[in-house]
């Protein structure tokens, strides 16, 4: 007769069925293994009643000479109206203004808008006329939506792609041999259908 391996569950003590065999399972379901952890607790854990050490100490100052005290101002902090140039992660440079207490900043493009009465739809940002991050003035200011902004800059995509490996470590994004292909195929049949048409 062949031998049947058996597991019995270290609680009830009865048969595991061979479904809950979950690794090396000791016990048959979950209420079997809450009551024996509590009859077995283990030895890291807090028990019942137990009082922390530093009960009883809410509110005492161990070092208050060397403690910040309320309104403690940091060296480096900035009073409000303070403009700072910032470097984003695609390179581009742009001015943000200190608008409030303690750390609220704005760009200075959006703050110079609301300054002169005007706002922006949820869906609109602020795109720069002449390209340049660091002209706020209101009249290189054009509020137009993502979409629309993706379409202005698409050019700059496409050809930050199918620059040289030497440009690409300048700051240029890595070129894709695939990619770079496909958008060379495109130029060329955009250039081919623009001659066409200026020869008809």
């Amino acid at each position: 007769m062949p031998y049947v391996l058996k597991r019995l569950c270290h609680e009830c003590r009865n048969e595991i069925p061979p479904k809950n065999w979950r690794g090396k399972s000791k016990f048959c379901n979950d209420p079997c293994y809450r009551t024996w952890q509590k009859k077995h607790p283990n030895k890291g854990t807090f028990r019942k009643g137990h009082i922390p050490p530093n009960k009883g100490n809410k509110g005492i100052h161990v070092s208050p000479n060397t403690e910040f005290k309320k309104g403690n101002r940091p060296p480096n902090s900035k009073p409000v109206g303070t403009i700072t140039v910032r470097t984003e992660k695609n390179g581009q440079r742009r001015r943000r203004i200190k608008v409030a207490e303690p750390n609220k900043w704005l760009m200075y493009a959006l703050y110079i808008w609301q300054s002169a009465g005007l706002t922006l739809r949820k869906d609109q940002i602020l795109h720069y006329r002449n390209g340049n991050s660091l002209d706020d003035r209101i009249e290189n200011l054009e509020p137009v939506t993502r979409v629309e902004h993706i379409e202005l800059h698409r050019k700059d995509l496409i050809l930050a792609r199918i620059r040289s490996p030497e440009d690409a470590t300048q700051g240029y994004i890595k070129p894709n041999t695939k990619y770079n292909l496909f958008i060379q195929q495109r130029l060329a049949k955009s250039r081919s259908l623009g001659e066409d048409c200026d020869r008809t």
